[in-house]
């Protein structure tokens, strides 16, 4: 009989052992189903600029930085809408940056998406304890948001990856509502291992404005632009400065515009001082001027001389805000 009970209690042990471990996997299934169904939906953002990005279209510029890397020009840069401290305590936690500058018209002011390591904890206890920051939940993906109606911002982060929105806008402030912008073809292979570049859509009027002010007579109807910037030597041990090159291709609707555009610049480069100040209007005189242009079918392909941080930011600045 004493071995029958003891069989008997082995046998409820078990059992007990083993609905406990059900129970235990079924709560563990929960939580973290649970947590991948609550958890900050956000659009993956990869380094390599190809397909569908996650930023809206109709944007005046498109721009990618590797923050690391170029941080000493994001100290020079510009982003309509965006002060430096802000744009500065992103960088600060960010390793990719891909940032939409939109036109006045549009509603919107930009948009970043953004890669690197955000402290969750410590980024809502900062928003929550502030009173100019309210928390929403986006009705299309059920994630939790933040929202600044004194900065005109919503934010949107996980450990791994963070969305920024500023609008003006009020009733469309949700950070996870984005159509997704295609990149335009051959510039993933143009930025390829560019530590900043951008391309720019329909940037004719810009250019012919900017070429007006320095006293150029001369238009660009250019369909589109890409820069790429690339090291160009190691920093220069006497001054500390570090110098970098950039790529500028300049697309038109066809290979003959190309081509009469190119002649155009050629021509007008004889007249021109040779060391134009990369300052004010004549900057872009300065970039278009450099180095004659090469044509590659539609395309016209400008390399700049070496350029300083400033002289850098200075150009980005003049193409795209």
């Amino acid at each position: 009989m004493r071995n029958e009970e003891r069989e008997m209690k082995k046998e409820k042990l078990s059992a007990f052992a083993f609905y406990r471990f059900l129970f235990i996997v079924h709560c563990s299934l929960f939580i973290v189903l649970f947590s991948c169904r609550t958890a900050p939906v956000i659009q993956e953002l990869s380094p390599e600029i190809t397909g569908i990005i996650p930023l809206e279209p109709g944007g005046l510029a498109y721009i990618f930085t590797d923050t690391k890397k170029a941080g000493p020009i994001l100290e020079h840069l510009n982003i309509a809408g965006l002060d430096q401290k802000q744009f500065q305590q992103i960088s600060d936690m960010t390793d990719y940056v891909a940032t939409a500058v939109y036109p006045p018209e549009s509603g919107k002011r930009f948009r970043i998406a953004a890669r690197g390591r955000y402290p969750v904890s410590k980024l809502k206890l900062a928003l929550g304890t502030n009173k100019d920051w309210k928390k929403y939940r986006s009705p299309a993906t059920k994630s939790v948001y933040w929202y600044s109606f004194k900065m005109k911002l919503s934010v949107a982060f996980n450990p791994a990856q963070a969305i920024v929105l500023s609008t003006n806008d009020f009733l469309n402030i949700d950070p996870y509502n984005t159509l997704g912008t295609e990149v335009p073809e051959g510039f993933g292979e143009f930025s390829k291992g560019a530590i900043l570049s951008c391309w720019l859509d329909d940037p004719g009027p810009l250019i012919d404005k900017k070429l007006e002010e320095t006293g150029i007579p001369l238009q660009l109807p250019a369909k589109q632009i890409f820069i790429s910037l690339f090291p160009s030597m190691p920093q220069d041990e006497n001054h500390g400065d570090r110098l970098y090159q950039a790529n500028v291709k300049f697309r038109f609707s066809g290979e003959i515009q190309a081509r009469s555009v190119g002649v155009i610049l050629a021509l007008a480069r004889n007249f021109l001082p040779p060391d134009l100040p990369l300052d004010g209007p004549a900057a872009l005189a300065a970039i278009l001027f450099a180095n004659p242009p090469v044509q590659e079918g539609i395309d016209l392909n400008i390399k700049t001389n070496t350029l300083s941080d400033r002289e850098v930011a200075l150009l980005f600045n003049i193409f795209s805000l």
